[in-house]
C-alpha cells in the first residue's frame, strides 16, 4: 500500500511533547520574549569566533561624546601632492594628459622624482607636509612611524591579550612579505615554528 503523499507527516525537529510545552509557554508573552531573546542571543553568539567574542564582550573605552569633532583625512592623490609640493605646472600637465603615450623629457624626469617622493610620504598628509615646509626626511620618517605606532596601540584595543602578540607580529611581517617577488601573505612566514603555527 502507498501512502498519499499530500498526508504523509513530514518528520519533525522537535518531539511532539516540546512543541506542545513551547507553545502552552509561548501563551504567557513575558516568557515568550525571554526564550526569544535568549534563542537570538544563542543564534548570534554562538557562531562567533573567539576574539570577536572577546571584542563583543569586552568593556568599551570611555568616549568624550559631543566633545568631539570627527575629521576624515585620506592619502593625498598624486595631483594634490605636487600641489602642496608646489610644482602647479606639473599637476597641471597632468590634467591634461588623456591618452597613453610617452611623456616628453621635461616632464617626465621631474615627475619621475617626485612620484619616488611621493611613494616615500606614502602621500600621508602629515608626513607630506613635513616633506614639503622642511624638506626634512628624519620629521617625515617621524610622522610616518606614529601613524604605524597608533594602528598599533589602535589593535591593542580589541583581541584579548593573548591574542595581541600574534595580531602584531602579523602586522609586522607585513612589509617584509610586500617586499618579497610573491606579493601573496604567506603565515607561516610570520614566525617560524612547528608548521609556522605562532
Amino acid at each position: 500500500m502507498v501512502k498519499d503523499p499530500v498526508k504523509a507527516k513530514a518528520p519533525s525537529l522537535f518531539p511532539d511533547e516540546l512543541k506542545q510545552g513551547l507553545f502552552s509557554l509561548g501563551k504567557r508573552s513575558d516568557i515568550a520574549l525571554a526564550l526569544g531573546i535568549i534563542l537570538m542571543l544563542v543564534i548570534l553568539i554562538l557562531p562567533l569566533a573567539p576574539w570577536l567574542l572577546d571584542i563583543a564582550l569586552a568593556k568599551p573605552s570611555s568616549f568624550p561624546v559631543g566633545k568631539v569633532n570627527f575629521l576624515q583625512i585620506d592619502p593625498m592623490t598624486f595631483t594634490e601632492f605636487l600641489l602642496a609640493n608646489g610644482d602647479e605646472n606639473l599637476a597641471n600637465y597632468l590634467g591634461t594628459v588623456n591618452t597613453f603615450e610617452p611623456i616628453p623629457d621635461a616632464f617626465f624626469n621631474p615627475l619621475y622624482e617626485k612620484l619616488k617622493m611621493y611613494y616615500v610620504t606614502g602621500g600621508m598628509p602629515e608626513s607630506v607636509k613635513m616633506w614639503t615646509e622642511a624638506r626634512d626626511v628624519d620629521a617625515m620618517q617621524e610622522a610616518l612611524s606614529g601613524i604605524i605606532g597608533a594602528y598599533e596601540r589602535d589593535f591593542a584595543k580589541h583581541p584579548s591579550i593573548r591574542e595581541f602578540p600574534k595580531i602584531s607580529m602579523i602586522w609586522r611581517s607585513i612589509p617584509s612579505q610586500l617586499a618579497r617577488e610573491n606579493k601573496k601573505f604567506i603565515y607561516k612566514v610570520v614566525k617560524e615554528g612547528p608548521s609556522g603555527h605562532t
